[in-house]
């Protein structure tokens, strides 16, 4: 669970050149993982890590040696409704089925059915409470999003900047550094929010990885989180986030 935080963020920003290192050293992983069988039992056995092993399956299929044959036992799984199929919200279904494609083990067009992602997301502003699985929910829609080459008024832009917002506020570095990243290559948002969030990490302490996120905000009903994991994937955005403030 410690790599798929960090996972997580690479498949958000697929094309960023900060992250090509991390992301072809994690390709040759997953590949590894894939062929001795050990994503297929987990996929199998753990539901609630169906949306962590996809997303290690779509960057194994980009490892230089990766065959179609690779992922055939996991294609046939699918085929037969073993995997990919649960009771988990519906962005996370598209998102699993986005990153089973791209891996060659279902196709993008699973699931047709349209959901208005926008207003999914921007309507999670009326909710009293957010959680780890908010943060979760706006990389997902990116993934997506970005995924269909969608125009700009598909993407949400209300919640986000909320969830950035309520960050400062809480004065929670590791959300911010997320959102804030997020905010700056993704969502968008207005740059006195964006100033606020590099006033409060800029300085810290380089040798040191981010604090957890509060604990009231932590854990989600469908995902473990890894302590490892969150401190690593905050750290990485933070870092990625003050240095294109420097370009």
């Amino acid at each position: 669970m410690s790599v798929t935080a960090v996972v997580e963020l690479v498949q958000t920003l697929p094309r960023h050149a900060g992250l090509r290192a991390i992301r072809a050293s994690i390709a040759r992983s997953a590949l590894d993982w894939t062929r001795s069988g050990l994503l297929a039992n987990i996929l199998v056995s753990r539901t609630d890590y169906s949306y962590a092993i996809a997303m290690l399956l779509a960057l194994a299929s980009e490892a230089d040696d990766f065959v179609p044959a690779d992922v055939d036992e996991l294609a046939n799984l699918y085929a037969g409704r073993v995997i990919g199929f649960s009771e988990l919200p519906i962005l996370t279904l598209r998102a699993i089925a986005l990153h089973l494609g791209t891996a060659g083990v279902a196709t993008h067009d699973a699931d047709t059915l349209p959901v208005e992602i926008r207003k999914l997301i921007d309507k999670r502003a009326l909710r009293t409470r957010t959680d780890e699985y908010d943060v979760i929910t706006l990389m997902m829609a990116a993934q997506i999003l970005s995924a269909q080459a969608s125009e700009t008024s598909a993407w949400p832009s209300i919640f986000p900047r909320l969830m950035l917002t309520k960050a400062i506020r809480d004065g929670d570095l590791n959300w911010i550094a997320v959102l804030a990243l997020l905010a700056q290559q993704l969502y968008g948002a207005p740059e006195p929010l964006l100033g606020a969030a590099r006033s409060l990490l800029v300085g810290i302490a380089a040798d040191d990885l981010l604090p957890m996120p509060a604990r009231n905000v932590l854990y989600s009903e469908f995902f473990e989180r890894s302590d490892v994991g969150l401190r690593l994937r905050s750290t990485i955005a933070c870092l990625i986030f003050l240095q294109e403030d420097a370009l």
